[in-house]
């Protein structure tokens, strides 16, 4: 979840305009702002490994991934997903705000589970161009995918998987997901997979 509440019934406007200046970035949820906490080592390295995944698959493609600092506005809501991937020309009104992704990609953690899986999960729905929404655990491995053809239904992937993000027609290892995280259950995959090499 954000961290407490800044400042209510502020305008769209004025929130844009704030958020140009601001040291510390914030959430705009029904008029109300919210300050975001920075990330731990495991997220910042998830959200890099992933952005760093699908770019390189997006070289050539009019679809554009986009990581941490570019908001999701959903009516008058501003979110600052971890990754988004926006394919329409059109939803390129604004430089500071995108409308209509295609795949929305949330890491983590004890804090912010509910608040990703329940209030965003909802909200992020009613978007019509999303077809895929990700969730990440940081502090263990596990990559849940939803997807609007399935009825938002949850599939889970773990190391040794590929994760199929069929919006954008690829798919990602949970290992390279995962690469350099420091938690117990990738520590026990690499001791395993060290053993079998040896």
């Amino acid at each position: 979840m954000p961290q407490p509440l800044l400042k209510s019934d502020l305008s769209v406007e004025d929130y844009l305009a704030g958020e140009k200046i601001a040291e510390v970035r914030h959430e705009l949820i029904d008029g109300e702002t919210w300050a975001m906490s920075g990330a731990s080592e495991a997220h910042t390295l998830i959200t890099g490994n992933v952005y760093a995944e699908l770019r390189q698959r997006l070289r050539g493609n009019p679809c554009i991934p986009f990581v941490l600092d570019m908001k999701l506005r959903v009516a008058d809501n501003f979110y600052y997903p971890d990754v988004m991937v926006c394919c329409q020309e059109d939803d390129r009104k604004d430089p500071y705000y995108r409308e209509s992704p295609i795949l929305l990609i949330e890491v983590l953690s004890k804090s912010t589970r509910h608040y990703d899986c329940n209030h965003k999960a909802e909200v992020y729905r009613t978007l019509p161009s999303l077809q895929e929404y990700v969730l990440i655990e940081q502090d263990f491995v596990d990559v849940e995918v939803q997807r609007r053809s399935e009825g938002w239904i949850s599939r889970h992937f773990y190391l040794g998987d590929s994760v199929p993000i069929q919006s954008l027609n690829a798919t990602l290892p949970v290992s390279d997901i995962y690469d350099r995280v420091d938690n117990e259950d990738v520590r026990e995959w690499l001791a395993a997979q060290a053993e079998a090499a040896s």
